[in-house]
C-alpha cells in the first residue's frame, strides 16, 4: 500500500490487534505531537504535529477546518470543534477533556474567508483585501470512550472517520 509521506496509517483492525486503552492512546498520540501542546484557547503556532486537550469551545476562526482552511490566529479550539465528525463527538471530547492530535499544515495566504456553520459554531468571514496565513487541518486522532477505540479523520478533504490503530 502507498503512504503519502507524512501520514499516519489507519487500517480497520483485523481481529488480531489487542485492545487498547486511552491512556496508551494518550501517550501514542505525545509522542506523535513533534510540535508540542497546542492550548485550547490560543492558535497553533505555525505547521506540524500537535496535541491538545479538550475543554468548553471559545475563542474565534475565520475559515473553517472542514474542506477548507482557516486563519493562522483561529482558536484551537474552534479547529478541533469544525474537524470533529458531528457536534455529539466534539461535545463528549469536551465534557470529558480528553487528548487530541492535530496534523496542521500551512498553507497559501488568503484574501477571502468564507463563513461555516459546522458542529454548532459558526466561523467568521472577512473580505479586506489583505491575505492573511492560512493552515488546513490534514488529520486528526480522536479517542472514543464508548467504542473504547480511536478513530482518524481527514478533515481537509471531508473524509468519513475510521478506526485507527498503531503498532
Amino acid at each position: 500500500m502507498l503512504v503519502q509521506p507524512g501520514y499516519l496509517m489507519a487500517a480497520p483492525d483485523a481481529g488480531g490487534a489487542p485492545a487498547r486503552t486511552e491512556a496508551e492512546f494518550d501517550a501514542h498520540i505525545a509522542t506523535l505531537a513533534a510540535q508540542g501542546v497546542a492550548t485550547w484557547a490560543g492558535a497553533f503556532v505555525g505547521s506540524g504535529a500537535f496535541r491538545t486537550t479538550a475543554a468548553a469551545a471559545t475563542g474565534a476562526m475565520f475559515g473553517s477546518s472542514w474542506l477548507d482552511r482557516f486563519y493562522a490566529a483561529s482558536a484551537v479550539a474552534r479547529a478541533v470543534q469544525h474537524a470533529m465528525p458531528s457536534l455529539v463527538v466534539f461535545n463528549a471530547l469536551a465534557a470529558n477533556g480528553q487528548q487530541v492530535f492535530m496534523r496542521i499544515v500551512a498553507d497559501a495566504p488568503v484574501l477571502v474567508w468564507n463563513s461555516t456553520d459546522r458542529n454548532g459554531y459558526v466561523s467568521l468571514s472577512e473580505d479586506d483585501g489583505v491575505a492573511d496565513a492560512a493552515y488546513v487541518c490534514t488529520e486528526y486522532l480522536r479517542w472514543d470512550r464508548v467504542l473504547g477505540k480511536a478513530f482518524r479523520g481527514r478533515p481537509s478533504i471531508g473524509a468519513a472517520e475510521m478506526e485507527y490503530v498503531w503498532p
